[in-house]
């Protein structure tokens, strides 16, 4: 499959676009015909690109083929005695401009058949100049076709892919999913807010229930918080993290939230740090020791929990520096203003939580984006646009809300980063989705920040999904094996 797809893929768009060139050639034949040496071959910087990248299906940039400029583009005319440029040629040189700016590429109008398409221009004068801008706006056209079957052709075999995936990891998701529903071990829906998606699922292991009615020490506990792109995330989605670590002993709190639109990332990082003061406050009564917690999270779980972390040590940082409140109420404004010991990321809804830096003993984020600029700009080189990161984060301000430059910004109390407990940020090397550098930045940054012990684990070979899915399905549990040192 690795080795057909991608043939398959170069072919069936090899084809596709040589039928458009040999339509658009036809087409314009009867234009081309009126203009006396000129060429059938007129210059198409769609083809270009093509022939220059021909194993790949990434769109041209939409400056390339924008509407704005075609709509705008007006060829200047030349008359006869126009000077000559570099080149010898009279009067090409500001067509050439010109249609270099309409078509987004240096080097149109270096071909024979572009020169004598200019010469042509040029000896007809203005008239040549007329037949020259209807022409460059029909190649305009024929790029923006090209390039929007480039995309819906993406898209296509993107499809396809999905569904063939899907269905070979069907079985095991229905065995999966049969264990989530009908293991007596699983607890589910157990709600730890007010809000619409403030539920967790426990994972308890026999030794907890024995640990529970005191009849062995407590196990150790997981905090796990899960991916799906900010959008379709579900507490569900740790199931299988959930089943292997209950198997090796260890009680797993899974904890969902607010997906967007429904709610933005504060909100998020809020339900967050709800359901991990109700961790602390409530494991004890399953079996798990509240002084044994591991903090973990992958892909949007681990921007949400890592970003969670950083800003409650901002939090004690200046909840110390103000003194501890009397109580709860106390740590809100009195005349409905920002709260100053509550940084930013937090809505002024949610609550002041019980739970301590010091209560966590580790955290591990697999397949992280700690930086929501350098993500945007990865996915707008993929075709998909980070459209998405500006409108889940507050007015659009994606560098407010990145792990890594919240470490750099002038919010970061130096201090704070001495809270933070050990930092292990798993990735892989074959990721598409969230490039490895993430982790890689992210530890340097709070290595830089002054953070105890932060490790980036770059593991060759590994996708991004492929850690919490095909992995374990196929007994490589790399999350597993991350988690049981702590």
């Amino acid at each position: 499959t690795a080795v057909a797809v991608p043939r398959f893929r170069q072919a069936a768009f090899s084809v596709v676009v040589r039928v458009v060139q040999m339509s658009l050639s036809w087409a314009m034949r009867p234009l081309i015909g009126m203009i006396p040496g000129a060429s059938v071959e007129l210059p198409m910087s769609a083809r270009a690109a093509l022939l220059s990248a021909p194993n790949t299906l990434r769109p041209l940039p939409s400056s390339r083929y924008s509407w704005p400029s075609f709509r705008g583009f007006h060829a200047t005319r030349f008359s006869s005695s126009s000077a000559p440029d570099s080149n010898g040629d009279s009067g090409r040189q500001g067509i050439r401009t010109d249609e270099s700016r309409l078509l987004g590429t240096k080097d149109v109008g270096q071909g024979p058949a572009s020169r004598a398409f200019y010469g042509a221009s040029d000896r007809l004068g203005s008239k040549g100049t007329d037949a020259f801008a209807i022409a460059a706006r029909l190649i305009a056209a024929a790029e923006l076709a090209v390039s929007s079957l480039r995309v819906c052709a993406m898209w296509l075999l993107n499809g396809v892919r999905l569904a063939l995936f899907a269905m070979l990891l069907l079985p095991p998701f229905l065995r999966i999913g049969l264990s989530y529903f009908r293991d007596p071990r699983v607890l589910r829906g157990i709600r730890f807010g007010p809000g619409p998606r403030s539920f967790c699922d426990i994972y308890c292991p026999a030794a907890a229930l024995a640990a529970s009615e005191g009849k062995q020490k407590p196990v150790p506990v997981v905090i796990a918080v899960m991916g799906g792109a900010w959008v379709i995330g579900h507490r569900a989605w740790n199931a299988q993290l959930g089943q292997r670590l209950m198997d090796a002993g260890v009680l797993v709190v899974a904890i969902d939230y607010r997906n967007f639109p429904f709610g933005k990332v504060p909100d998020m990082v809020d339900d967050l740090d709800q359901g991990v003061s109700w961790a602390f406050a409530n494991v004890a009564a399953y079996g798990g020791d509240p002084a044994n917690v591991v903090l973990t999270g992958q892909s949007a779980g681990a921007h949400l929990s890592s970003l969670l972390l950083l800003q409650r040590s901002l939090a004690e940082c200046a909840g110390e520096a103000a003194g501890p409140p009397d109580d709860l109420e106390a740590a809100r404004p009195s005349n409905g203003g920002a709260n100053p010991r509550r940084p930013a990321v937090f809505s002024e809804e949610s609550s002041t939580s019980a739970w301590s830096l010091r209560d966590i003993r580790g955290y591990v984020g697999v397949s992280g984006p700690y930086d929501l600029p350098a993500l945007g700009a990865h996915l707008e080189t993929r075709g998909l646009g980070g459209a998405l990161l500006r409108q889940m984060c507050l007015d659009g301000d994606v560098e407010r809300f990145s792990p890594t430059l919240l470490l750099k910004s002038p919010e970061w109390e130096p201090r704070a980063a001495q809270r933070l407990p050990r930092m292990l940020l798993f990735h892989g090397a074959a990721d598409k989705t969230v490039p490895a550098a993430s982790s890689e930045e992210f530890a340097h940054a709070l290595r830089a920040a002054g953070a105890p012990e932060a490790v980036a684990d770059v593991r060759p070979l590994l996708a991004h999904a492929e850690v919490i899915i095909e992995g374990p399905m196929r007994g490589e549990d790399h999350q597993v094996q991350l988690l049981l040192p702590f």
